[in-house]
């Protein structure tokens, strides 16, 4: 810095890790809160304290202003995760909770970003997962009374656990990193930290099951501190909703449709505005269509819990006691996850509550009877009489490849052929490969789940219809795949099966597999495939299989099979939005055995590699 040669270090360090020059917005935090920061901390740490710019995150792609590495006072790996800004004054946003004005621009609070890092680092970062990692903000422009408004009582929430910091206010920074950080690093940390990679996905549920009272508290420091935290986007749109909520008056009806893609933050979203609404004293409802992800939320949900069984609905039941199935109002606020899957023959789901919120993906319409889509939502919300709010979520979080990689997949599922030609820029994040055996795809996930990823099998629901009594010979009834050694079958049972699948971590034994029904809303670290016969290659152009050995049948709907029979154009859409699913359950990879040889050819010659024992 006192040779003047830092911006260029940095934006040549930026270009060497990134593979791309830095945007013009960034430059300023190098040339003023940087520097700043260093003068600020200089001779008051430990002479060898390490100083990492531009961090990013191993699981997301966000950034991290800086990190020091360090040790405690009992020699323990440390870390402070800085979120900088060079703001020269800001204000208080009239219209989002979590947010601030600085230079007519409404921005996430700072102190909201150093928890989200803080929290990312301290439970889904490999290396730093077992450190010391405390978070702050430190603002370069202005004064304390320039942003007094940052330390005020309406964010208190956010800064007790990371306190924002300011020109005149340098000694109480100080103070908070030598709290962390009090020696030198030990020889290998910054290497280490830097190696990091995403260690171990906390999903949803998991999460649900560990934080249920303090997302009922609507504690969102708390939550943040422990990974929960939401980005930018995220919380952008959580405050629209919950402001309308806290703000609703008697006469008043909202319907909220909030659109994102894969990995997007939905499910996560959705129950936070749910328990959210419960802590403005709204009475709320929880909506789904999946009967195993049903099952696994009432098993996190303690039975005695807000009576759960009232606040948790299915879409539509035989009994006539879902959301869709009546028009008469049961709740304030309806959150519906998964509304893709909605029927919509009536406009009931938006006549339940005062105010309903609907997150939806329109790619993953699994069945014919599934009409959630954003002109089918409009449609149901204009005839129950309200004009309905959209809202998206950009940002991909969950699947490391980003949208890059969900761009390559929604190619790959038109046209495979071009998509293995051009370039496929997510091959440095993300891992993409195929096996010749499912024991090969076995073999592989058991070296990741060995080194503590999260591993389990998928597979289309071909060859096996999973039922006691099949109805023709060629049904492999419970057993999906026989050649694998020990045969590999078929999760079933919602309660007995998936609960400890997905909650307890039993897909890491990769003994069974679970359905397009049993995966929606779920994610692991790491995904293996088993790609079915229901579509498959031939002359390097899609092309639907043999609808004798698909048993894809959800209650309620008309079995794929048929469909394939009768309305190809259909059912070629809806396999695309099943293999879409597939192929982004995975946070860090996508394993994928094709059972088709022909298939499987395709695939092995224009990857390029294959995955071997």
């Amino acid at each position: 810095m006192e040779s003047g040669r830092l911006e260029h270090e940095v934006e040549t360090g930026y270009a060497r890790a990134f593979n791309r020059n830095p945007a013009e917005e960034e430059s300023p935090t190098w040339r003023a809160s940087l520097p700043a920061l260093l003068k600020a901390i200089d001779g008051r740490l430990p002479e060898e304290c390490g100083v990492i710019v531009e961090y990013m995150l191993p699981f997301n792609g966000q950034r991290v202003d800086a990190v020091l590495v360090g040790s405690d006072a009992d020699n323990k790996d440390a870390a402070v995760s800085l979120e900088l800004k060079d703001w020269a004054r800001t204000e208080a946003s009239s219209e989002h909770d979590h947010f601030v004005k600085s230079g007519g621009r409404e921005f996430l609070h700072p102190s909201a970003q150093a928890l989200n890092y803080g929290g990312k680092l301290r439970f889904f970062h490999s290396e730093a997962q077992g450190w010391n990692v405390a978070q702050c903000a430190f603002i370069s422009g202005g004064d304390s009374r320039s942003h007094a408004v940052l330390v005020g009582s309406s964010y208190q929430i956010l800064t007790t656990d990371a306190p924002v910091f300011f020109a005149d206010t340098l000694e109480g920074l100080r103070t908070r990193i030598r709290a962390t950080i009090s020696n030198d690093p030990k020889a290998d940390a910054v290497a280490r930290f830097n190696r990091g990679t995403y260690s171990h996905s906390v999903d949803l549920l998991e999460g649900l099951k560990r934080h249920q009272g303090d997302f009922f508290a609507r504690a969102e420091n708390v939550l943040a501190y422990n990974g929960w935290g939401l980005s930018e986007d995220q919380q952008l749109v959580e405050d629209e909703i919950l402001g309308k909520i806290r703000r609703l008056s008697p006469d008043e009806r909202w319907a909220i449709l909030v659109r994102g893609g894969p990995g997007s933050g939905k499910s996560l979203l959705a129950h936070r505005v749910f328990f959210g609404s419960l802590h403005l004293d709204r009475k709320s409802v929880f909506c789904v269509r999946n009967n195993r992800l049903m099952a696994s939320l009432r098993e996190i949900l303690d039975p005695n819990y807000l009576g759960y069984r009232g606040v948790l609905k299915f879409n539509s039941t035989r009994g006539k006691m879902g959301v869709e199935d009546d028009d008469s109002r049961i709740t304030d606020v309806l959150v519906c996850d998964e509304g893709q899957r909605l029927a919509l023959k009536t406009p009931n789901a938006f006549m339940r509550a005062a105010v309903s919120v609907c997150m939806y993906d329109d790619r993953q319409v699994l069945n014919l009877e599934e009409h959630g889509t954003r002109i089918e939502l409009e449609r149901a919300c204009r005839a129950a009489g309200i004009e309905p709010i959209h809202l998206e979520l950009p940002t991909l979080h969950r699947c490391r490849g980003g949208e890059a990689y969900v761009r390559w997949v929604d190619q790959l599922l038109v046209d495979p052929r071009t998509a293995f030609s051009d370039a496929r820029e997510w091959q440095r994040r993300y891992e993409f490969s195929t096996a010749v055996s499912p024991d090969d795809l076995r073999t592989f996930l058991r070296r990741y789940r060995d080194v503590g990823d999260s591993v389990g099998l998928l597979a289309s629901f071909t060859r096996a219809s999973g039922r006691d009594r099949p109805k023709n010979d060629r049904d492999l009834r419970k057993v999906r795949v026989p050649e694998a050694k020990p045969p590999i079958e078929w999760l079933m049972d919602p309660q007995r099966e998936y609960v400890p699948f997905w909650v307890n971590g039993e897909s890491n034994r990769l003994e069974k597999s679970a359905s397009i029904y049993g995966c929606q809303g779920f994610e692991l670290d790491r995904a293996g495939v088993i790609w079915g016969e229901d579509l498959v290659i031939r002359s390097g152009r899609w092309q639907i299989g043999d609808p004798e050995t698909c048993y894809d049948s959800a209650p309620g709907s008309k079995p794929l099979a048929r469909v394939m029979r009768d309305q190809p154009t259909k059912a070629m859409e809806l396999l695309r939005n099943r293999y879409r699913i597939f192929l982004t359950r995975g946070v860090l990879g996508t394993y994928i055995h094709v059972e088709d040889e022909e298939t499987r050819r395709f695939f092995a010659d224009h990857l390029g590699k294959s995955v071997r024992t």
